[in-house]
C-alpha cells in the first residue's frame, strides 16, 4: 500500500483514528456556546442529502512548499454547497451572539483527508506506487463537530456532536 511504500523519516503520520475532512474550522469557540451552535446547524444539516466524494490521489500540499502529505478526493458540487451552507450557519451565529472569532475560510474548500505533516523538506512522492483500484468513493453519512486540542505529541480530536444526513 501507498503509506509502507514511503520512506519514513522525516513524516510524522497521523494516527488513521483522527483521520477527517474539515468542512469548517471555526477556532476557539466559548464552551458555553455549543449547545446553541448545535441547535443552529441542527435543521440546517440534518435537511442536507448524503452525498459521496471520490478518491482522486495522493499529494503533497500546499504545492509550492509541501509540509503535508494529502488524500484528495474530486472537487464536489455537493461537498462545495455543504461548506457554504456551514459558514454561512457560522457567520451568523457569530454576528448573532457577538463572538469574537474569525472563521479561518478558504476561497475554494478542497475535500481531503490529511495523511502526514512532513519535517523535512523537498518531499516527492514520485517514488511512490500510489495506485489505486478506482473508482475509489466515500459515503457522506454523518456530519461531527469536532473539538481539536494542540498536545506535544499532536492533535487530539473528540467529538461534541453528530449530525446525520438526510439520504434525501
Amino acid at each position: 500500500m501507498f503509506i509502507q511504500n514511503l520512506n519514513n523519516s522525516g513524516i510524522k503520520w497521523i494516527k488513521e483514528e483522527n483521520w477527517h475532512i474539515t468542512t469548517l474550522f471555526i477556532g476557539n469557540f466559548p464552551v458555553e456556546k455549543i449547545e446553541m451552535f448545535v441547535s443552529a446547524l441542527s435543521n440546517e444539516i440534518s435537511a442536507f442529502p448524503v452525498f459521496e466524494l471520490e478518491f482522486e490521489k495522493f499529494t503533497l500540499f500546499p504545492y509550492k512548499h509541501p509540509s503535508m502529505i494529502w488524500a484528495k478526493f474530486h472537487d464536489n458540487n455537493q461537498f462545495e454547497q455543504f461548506v457554504n451552507k456551514t459558514e454561512k450557519i457560522a457567520k451568523e451565529f457569530i454576528v448573532k451572539n457577538s463572538l469574537n472569532i474569525q472563521l479561518k475560510t478558504n476561497k475554494k474548500a478542497i475535500p481531503h483527508i490529511t495523511l502526514s505533516r512532513l519535517k523535512t523538506k523537498g518531499a516527492s512522492l514520485e517514488n511512490v506506487d500510489s495506485t489505486v483500484q478506482k473508482p475509489v468513493f466515500l459515503k457522506v453519512k454523518t456530519i461531527r463537530l469536532m473539538k481539536s486540542e494542540l498536545l506535544s505529541e499532536g492533535a487530539e480530536y473528540s467529538v461534541l456532536h453528530d449530525f446525520s444526513l438526510s439520504g434525501k
